[in-house]
């Protein structure tokens, strides 16, 4: 819990400080620099009976999600379709490409709630 709490204040402030000069893929590299954060927090912290293996499955999706994240907004931001269009599109692929790598890596609260979906549904 406080290496996410941290996490997200240093997420905040990088933001606050590059968005104005990267916009959307400032952003996206911000988020994976949280993400580095919590991962490093959880390795300096860890107790020693957890094993690293754990602490990569952790972190592996938001590591992951990042990178591919900051590579869609990049390719966006070639398009020159304007910063509105360029900030909307880019959230809405970056939303959908995070969850997508969610389920490919068989994120268990990801699931839990794609099964709740589909259980309401039928």
């Amino acid at each position: 819990m406080e290496a996410c709490g941290f996490a997200a204040v240093v997420n905040v402030v990088l933001n606050y400080i590059l968005i104005p000069y990267g916009g959307a893929s400032a952003a996206a590299f911000t988020s994976g620099i949280s993400a580095v954060v919590i991962f490093v927090w959880l390795f300096v912290k860890k107790d020693k009976r957890v094993k690293l293996n754990y602490i990569w499955e952790v972190c592996k999706g938001p590591l992951i999600g990042s990178l591919l994240i900051v590579l869609v907004c990049l390719a966006l931001k070639c398009l020159n379709l304007g910063v509105f269009s360029t900030t909307l599109i880019c959230i809405v692929c970056s939303v959908i490409l995070y969850g997508l790598i969610q389920i490919f890596l068989r994120n268990p609260i990801v699931l839990e709630l794609l099964h709740a979906i589909k259980n309401r549904k039928g």
